[in-house]
């Protein structure tokens, strides 16, 4: 979905205009110091992926569930950068997620549309 719309020349220089869907770790990655709660990320995130899924949700859902579980991911890699205890462990970092998610639903607008990360047993 993401192209390129046209191409201007100016000065010599080619400046290519990109039109599509937005990085999906841009909301994240705003804020890899690791100095902020996940409350705060979820404030952060939770308004574009309402506005992802009020404009893509209707037309292409699959593909809207698909990015939110990516979304998903790169709050595991936050979590692994935030907390040692989980450095090296991907698996780990998601169940945690997971278990935040069964506990409080309504903290990120992804677990509330279903798109959960998976607890471990």
């Amino acid at each position: 979905m993401t192209g390129v719309v046209s191409e201007t020349e100016k000065a010599g220089h080619t400046r290519q205009v990109s039109a599509g869907k937005t990085n999906v770790s841009e909301p994240l990655m705003a804020s890899t110091r690791n100095n902020q709660r996940l409350e705060d990320l979820a404030r952060l995130t939770n308004p574009v992926v309402r506005g992802w899924m009020n404009y893509y949700g209707r037309y292409y859902r699959s593909e809207c569930v698909h990015v939110l579980g990516h979304l998903n991911r790169a709050l595991a890699a936050w979590v692994r950068r935030k907390y040692k205890r989980f450095r090296c462990r991907e698996r780990a970092s998601m169940h945690w997620l997971g278990r935040i998610a069964q506990r409080d639903k309504k903290l990120f607008v992804l677990w509330q549309l279903g798109v959960v990360p998976a607890v471990g047993e």
